[in-house]
């Protein structure tokens, strides 16, 4: 059984749900309430509203989008995923707050200096973002890449800007 919890950020509506095991998806902000339900029913039709092991999350992502630094140190249920989705999202939740990596330096951790691609593809199914933070991840020439979730890279341009990343000095 899943559980979820729908609360309000600075940034916009975001969504937990929790599983047995842990957090299982977080869902970015959204304008409207009902979009980020939407989005939860989709992947999780019997999920049940009031999860009270997210209360913790909820209060570091609304710290988060209010521009504090926050630690992500919450348990996750990854179970439904690949291990290799597993291992690079393990690499890319241990990059600091305010650090960008590339995608090679995520390969080169997992082995493989040339699995990039495989590597955007995992980030770009990340069930977890701002937690597991895919979104410090870019173009080893220092464009910033993809983002997948709404507002795409757009969106990935104000994480940035939130960490107080300047983008300026990410170009080769």
């Amino acid at each position: 059984m899943t559980r979820e919890a729908i609360f309000k950020t600075q940034w916009g509506w975001c969504g937990v749900v929790e599983g047995k095991r842990g957090i299982m998806q977080v869902i970015l902000p959204e304008v409207r309430e009902d979009l980020v339900r939407a989005r939860i029913r989709s992947r999780y039709p019997g999920s049940q509203e009031g999860g009270k092991g997210t209360e913790g999350v909820q209060r570091a992502l609304k710290r988060y989008f209010s521009g504090k630094r926050v630690d992500f140190d919450f348990p996750l249920d990854l179970s439904p995923y690949s291990d290799f989705q597993r291992r690079v999202w393990e690499v890319v939740r241990t990059i600091p707050y305010g650090e960008v990596r590339n995608y090679q330096w995520v390969g080169c951790r997992l082995g493989d200096s040339r699995g990039g691609r495989a590597v955007g593809g995992a980030l770009g199914r990340n069930p977890i973002p701002v937690i597991i933070p895919c979104h410090r991840v870019v173009r080893k020439d220092g464009r910033l890449g993809g983002f997948s979730a709404p507002g795409g890279i757009e969106f990935k341009r104000r994480m940035f800007e939130l960490e107080g990343v300047r983008l300026d000095s990410l170009q080769s």
